[in-house]
């Protein structure tokens, strides 16, 4: 055993002289519920697999973002870790991250870096809670008013019609809680999306109209 000792907190005492990784083997997954974040984030550094899910169905990333540390979010996500995982009530990181207690400002800066990494945005939720089961990180934040974050998934290019009900679109989930500048927002870009669908097919229609009286067309099939 070498010199270099690591004290890790836990249920907020101390354990002195236990060898960071001496901890690694013999530490049990649902210590994560116990051990500072910070100090669990070492751990992961030090070989630890942050994957590895609790009996209580978590994992330190799912309990990172449920906790709303923004700085540790961004940290664990460079971790290479899986960012589409499902916790024990059926959500990823960015569900919980539309739900969490992180400030919406901060919240796009994380966005951002999982958008970087290509997390599926439209992935939905697998949770019978409070009747939110197909949800998609979009229908929480219109849901909960989250104005900022309804923008930013909607410049992503998110699916604003992907619903296992149409009740519970972004855009009617938004009336519903009379959240009025989502509304605005998502009406204004499905109206975007519909003159772009229109002016598309009308180029094509008239591509094709083109093609067909095209007197070198014509010249060459006679």
């Amino acid at each position: 055993m070498n010199n270099n000792r690591s004290s890790i907190r836990i249920v907020g005492a101390d354990l002195p002289g236990v060898e960071l990784l001496e901890l690694l083997n013999f530490i049990d997954i649902d210590d994560w519920e116990r051990i500072h974040s910070e100090e669990a984030i070492r751990l992961v550094k030090a070989g630890a697999n942050p994957e590895v899910v609790s009996k209580k169905g978590d994992n330190l990333i799912h309990r990172i973002f449920y906790k709303g540390d923004a700085e540790l979010a961004k940290e664990i996500v460079n971790l290479g870790v899986n960012l589409n995982g499902y916790n024990r009530f059926g959500q990823t990181i960015t569900h919980l991250l539309v739900i969490s207690r992180i400030p919406e400002a901060e919240s796009l800066s994380i966005i951002d870096i999982l958008a970087s990494k290509g997390v599926d945005f439209n992935i939905e939720s697998h949770t019978e809670m409070r009747n939110r089961n197909g949800w998609t990180p979009l229908q929480f934040s219109a849901w909960n008013g989250k104005e900022l974050l309804v923008e930013k998934f909607i410049s992503l290019g998110v699916d604003l019609f992907l619903s296992c009900d149409e009740e519970e679109s972004p855009l009617n989930l938004a009336k519903s809680g009379g959240h009025h500048k989502i509304v605005e927002s998502i009406q204004n870009e499905i109206k975007r999306i519909e003159q772009k669908a229109q002016s598309l097919y009308a180029n094509d229609l008239s591509n094709e109209i083109h093609s067909f009286i095209n007197p070198e067309i014509f010249n060459h099939e006679l």
